[in-house]
């Protein structure tokens, strides 16, 4: 007897939708954050729930900052923010990296980033923000550990997109 509800995991599949959906929204991405957590005496690798905290604080204060309304939905959103952990279950340090669009000057997110990542103990004072001129690269790059070390990678949940980005309800993304 045959069970129709069990759905096989497929990650090359997995890769390749987070890809087809980075890769949708990478067009109106004009940065790349990434910010680098600590790893050392002081600070262990931060925990699932730690990480969370921190990209919901950070995208609602960066929409507060570059748009001066704080959202915790997509309903007010101002920015493109969607973030991708890795190094959680391999052997690299942990570091987030954020796709960023709809930011008003890199002079301002600059220095949002800066006060930004002395408020948290156990994010390290490494981050970089890069411009994106390839948004095939990006996509590329983003989901590459999706394939097998770190399938939930690309945290959707914790993504903000314009309401004028997302697509109706009858619109599908990709045929």
């Amino acid at each position: 007897m045959q069970n129709h509800n069990i759905s096989i995991f497929n990650p090359e599949k997995l890769r390749r939708a987070n890809a087809k959906f980075v890769e949708h929204y990478a067009d109106w991405a004009s940065h790349m954050l990434t910010l680098t957590f600590r790893n050392d005496e002081k600070c262990s690798n931060p925990s699932q729930s730690q990480i969370d905290r921190l990209l919901r604080h950070l995208r609602a204060d960066l929409n507060y900052d570059v748009w001066k309304n704080r959202t915790k939905y997509n309903a007010k959103a101002k920015i493109l923010f969607i973030p991708i952990v890795e190094g959680i279950n391999g052997n690299k340090q942990v570091h987030i990296h954020v796709l960023l669009g709809n930011v008003k000057d890199v002079l301002q997110l600059n220095l949002f980033i800066r006060r930004y990542v002395r408020r948290w103990p156990w994010l390290g004072f490494k981050y970089d923000i890069k411009d994106i001129h390839s948004s095939d690269g990006v996509s590329w790059y983003l989901t590459k550990e999706t394939h097998s070390i770190n399938t939930d990678a690309v945290r959707w949940e914790h993504s903000l997109i314009p309401s004028a980005l997302i697509p109706k309800q009858h619109t599908l993304l990709y045929a």
